[in-house]
């Protein structure tokens, strides 16, 4: 299973990559929609997106309406700092997944994926 994570602040990506490669998942980051859009575009693998909604160009939103419109299948999860009830219509709506309210706890994450792929790791 691949993941990409998206978030403008390195920190976020790294601490992902590190928690995500441990459990076996392949990881992929990028730092902006522009990035997040050509990552999509060279790995189809991509199958679970976990995406800041609030960076620099195109927003988190908007990157997942163009994905969406190019990748339906692929799943996508907003991470922000906004409450989610300011912000979860209009993104499920645009066909987002789910919805994570920063602070995240890796055990946040764990449940994700857990639900998502069915396991904790890829087999």
């Amino acid at each position: 299973m691949e993941i990409l994570i998206v978030d403008d602040s390195r920190v976020i990506t790294d601490i992902f990559e590190q928690f995500l490669d441990r459990r076996g998942y392949k990881v992929h980051s990028a730092r902006s929609g522009t990035e997040a859009l050509a990552q999509v575009a060279s790995y189809p693998g991509i199958n679970l997106i976990l995406m800041d909604l609030h960076m620099p160009g195109i927003d988190g939103r908007e990157t997942g309406i163009e994905i969406k419109k190019r990748q339906p299948a692929i799943a996508i999860y907003a991470i922000s700092a906004r409450s989610r009830g300011d912000v979860w219509p209009q993104l499920k709506e645009a066909g987002f997944a789910g919805y994570l309210e920063k602070p995240l706890k890796l055990s946040e994450i764990e449940s994700l994926l857990s639900c998502h792929f069915g396991t904790n790791k890829t087999g």
